[in-house]
């Protein structure tokens, strides 16, 4: 019985080590502002119109074959001093809300996972500075 349990948990750690090769790399690039970018089996929204400040294109995030991912960038309110992310109910289906920081040399700056507890909001407010944020987030 202990061998036979035993082989139960080596077969999941193989699956598991199986299914992370599965998720894909999507490397984002500032491709046309407007339209939406296509990367490979990815779909990213692109949401950047009139923006200054071009996307580095070594960012990347991990996603699932066949998974959407969804690319937005926040609003800097210049009375709160603050970004605020306007969440739809669409994204709050995801696990994590992934925030990158951009300074503006477009070097990346600082990194934010923003735990679920957090993505129950409608809004998202970042005093941090004047930098810009983009929110990352697999839908």
């Amino acid at each position: 019985m202990k061998k036979m349990t035993e082989e139960v948990k080596n077969l999941k750690k193989q699956l598991a080590r199986v299914k992370d090769r599965e998720r894909k790399r999507v490397k984002f690039g500032y491709t046309n502002t407007k339209t939406n970018g296509t990367y490979g089996e990815f779909l990213v929204l692109d949401m950047l119109e009139g923006s200054k400040l071009k996307r580095k294109p070594t960012y990347d995030i991990k996603a699932a074959d066949g998974a959407k991912v969804e690319v937005k960038t926040s609003c800097f309110h210049a009375d709160r001093k603050a970004w605020e992310f306007q969440l739809k109910e669409k994204q709050q289906r995801a696990d994590v809300l992934t925030l990158i920081c951009l300074n503006q040399e477009n070097k990346l700056g600082r990194r934010y996972d923003i735990p679920p507890k957090e993505l129950g909001m409608q809004n998202l407010w970042l005093c941090e500075g004047t930098d810009r944020f983009e929110a990352y987030r697999v839908i």
